[in-house]
């Protein structure tokens, strides 16, 4: 598999410490939507649930 976005070790932690107070989060979705400066925007969310 094609390694698509990278995470310093600090953002990792940091995910994971978040993850383990919240119990309901399945894991991070990455996304992007239009918006912004040149017309698209990332979006980061914690996932409750598993999308195909």
């Amino acid at each position: 598999m094609t390694q698509i976005i990278t995470l310093s070790d600090r953002a990792a932690e940091r995910i994971k410490e978040i993850m383990s107070k919240d119990n309901s989060s399945f894991g991070v979705r990455v996304g992007v939507k239009s918006g912004g400066c040149a017309g698209m925007a990332y979006i980061m969310e914690y996932a409750k649930e598993k999308k195909t």
